[in-house]
């Protein structure tokens, strides 16, 4: 009975130790910490001067891309009637005219120009290629909102054109 006594004891130990152990553990894992920002303010804008704005460089990149910009809202707005199982041929010309444009070197001040019609030319290229795999859409209602967005680029397009008369070489 000794030796059942001893194996008794032993396992009433190691109970012991394994309980002590997972006590140990801790508390659940808490999640990461939030981020906070460590500025207080959003950061400025990078000021228009000859230095990151160079008047060639502007005269270029508005000459360039207003000029596709108008061809590419032609192109949306001609495809108001067109049947999806053609509309693969008006995307290609699309994703053509925008990868042309998006690839024109533009100067430091045209970048928020030149990100606002990454995402104009993007999201119209998106909507009409649901539209061509049998999504439905509202053509009249997607072109009037296209052209609203093409609006907000030529103004901002003509805000770059002021800046530009501003600058000098």
């Amino acid at each position: 009975m000794n030796i059942h006594k001893k194996r008794f004891t032993h396992m009433i130990v190691l109970l012991g130790v394994a309980l002590i152990m997972t006590a140990c553990g801790g508390t659940a894992a808490t999640p990461f910490p939030t981020f906070t920002p460590i500025f207080d303010q959003s950061p400025t804008p990078i000021p228009l001067n000859k230095e990151n704005c160079a008047k060639s460089a502007v005269e270029n990149w508005l000459q360039r891309s207003s000029s596709l910009t108008v061809e590419f809202a032609e192109i949306v707005n001609s495809s108001i009637a067109t049947p999806p199982t053609e509309m693969p041929k008006v995307i290609e010309r699309l994703i053509t005219i925008r990868g042309t444009m998006l690839a024109i070197p533009h100067p430091t001040c045209a970048d928020a120009h030149y990100f606002q019609l990454d995402a104009v030319t993007e999201e119209v290229i998106r909507m009409l290629d649901g539209y061509s795999r049998g999504g439905q859409i509202d053509m009249v209602g997607f072109i009037t909102s296209t052209n609203t967005k093409f609006d907000e680029l030529r103004r901002a397009e003509a805000d770059l054109g002021a800046i530009y008369k501003t600058l000098t070489e």
